[in-house]
């Protein structure tokens, strides 16, 4: 069901198995029932950061600690951890209730069109014409009745430029996500916004935060600028392909064209049409998929794997056949399958992006260890200067053991 449902293609194309974790891995409210469920089990909807979730644990192994050494050793480790969940959990639940408090509220047909740009489900030209018009739609309001906020899609995206870009992309997956997004925006615009009429953004300890954030996002950044500079040889590329050769296959793959509509009877009333007009034409006049128009509907040559809950349908049709109405994420489908490309070995320019996924980590660490002892020897005496202060520390209180 999860390769069928997932919006995420990813965990789509896996059924949603997210392999093993341990703590402080996932969402601590993930977490909180997963490691509540014995294997087999599976939860009702669970809230997280990211929307609904229904886990099914399929195993579980525990490593002890054995020794109260061992214990004595990991404690401090358990404490920092254990705090940590509770701030967390308890930053959500001010979070939530603070959302739940200014009750916002959503203009959808805005909301679902803020979407479909942001995923690339209209045409340039669409973007273009009406931009300056499109950035003052209203999106949402909150706050209270006496006193109603607006926040038009400009404001929304605002606020969004001071998020990273993996929260952006992460918003970017659903609907859901998307209104997920916006309402952490209006949560945490509203809570800077009493703390600046508080005063809190002068208090000491503000400016301490402030700078370690800042701290926090110039070694980021840095190190994001450095290991951007790391690249894999080639010579290292062409002689893991010649090892591993055979570890690289094109799997089997169909040309498929398609027809996107938002309903099964419009679905139903365009394939009674495929006994008089072509499917391609059809699929230029009707298909809601961004790029119809030009190509017919013409998907290319996809494998199994890509297709989700379609894939093994699409394989055992023949040449020509069309199939559905089919239920997808975006709405019912009209698939026609053309010819069969099977399954072969890869060139190594088809290789080399996956080869290059595989080995890249170990030269990104590589450099960022390389600028490392760059630095330190550029610094050589300044570091060994501030080494000589260890002398006078004491690392035990006087009361120590």
């Amino acid at each position: 069901m999860a390769a069928g449902v997932f919006r995420d293609t990813a965990l789509a194309r896996s059924g949603g198995d997210l392999g093993w974790f341990s703590f402080d891995e996932m969402d601590p409210a993930f977490e909180d029932v997963a490691f509540r469920l014995r294997p087999g089990e599976i939860s009702s909807p669970v809230r997280t950061a990211y929307g609904y979730s229904i886990i099914q644990v399929t195993d579980r192994f525990t490593k002890p600690i054995l020794t109260e050494t061992e214990f004595a050793q990991k404690r401090p480790l358990l404490e920092r951890y254990l705090r940590y969940r509770k701030q967390q959990a308890a930053r959500e639940a001010c979070a939530r209730s603070l959302a739940d408090s200014l009750q916002i509220r959503f203009h959808e047909a805005t909301l679902r069109r803020l979407y479909d740009r942001i995923a690339g489900r209209v045409t340039q030209e669409e973007m273009e014409g009406t931009t300056e018009d499109w950035l003052q739609e209203p999106l949402l309001t909150f706050g209270p009745a006496a006193e109603r906020v607006t926040w038009t899609v400009a404001d929304f995206r605002e606020q969004a430029r001071r998020t990273s870009r993996a929260q952006r992309e992460a918003a970017a997956r659903s609907p859901e996500a998307l209104e997920e997004f916006a309402r952490g925006l209006v949560v945490r615009h509203v809570l800077a916004e009493r703390a600046r009429a508080a005063g809190l953004h002068r208090s000491p300890a503000f400016a301490q935060a402030r700078q370690e954030a800042l701290d926090r996002w110039l070694y980021r950044y840095v190190r994001q600028q450095v290991e951007s500079g790391a690249a894999v040889p080639e010579d290292t590329l062409r002689a893991f392909y010649k090892a591993h050769r055979e570890d690289f296959r094109m799997p089997a793959r169909r040309a498929v064209w398609e027809i996107l509509v938002p309903t099964e009877a419009e679905a139903q009333r365009i394939r009674t049409l495929l006994t008089a007009t072509p499917f391609e034409e059809l699929a230029r006049h009707y298909s809601r998929r961004p790029g119809a128009a030009a190509t017919g509907g013409y998907l290319g040559f996809v494998a199994e794997a890509q297709l989700g809950a379609a894939g093994k349908a699409v394989f055992a049709a023949r040449e020509g056949e069309v199939l559905g109405p089919l239920r997808i994420a975006d709405g019912y489908v009209l698939l026609k399958v053309g010819a069969e490309q099977p399954e072969r070995p890869m060139t190594f320019e088809e290789a080399r992006p996956l080869i290059e996924r595989q080995l890249r980590p170990f030269f990104v660490r590589r450099r960022w260890q390389e600028h490392l002892a760059e630095l330190a020897a550029r610094h050589a005496d300044r570091i060994t200067r501030h080494l000589s202060r260890l002398d006078t520390l004491r690392l035990t209180s006087p009361t120590d053991a």
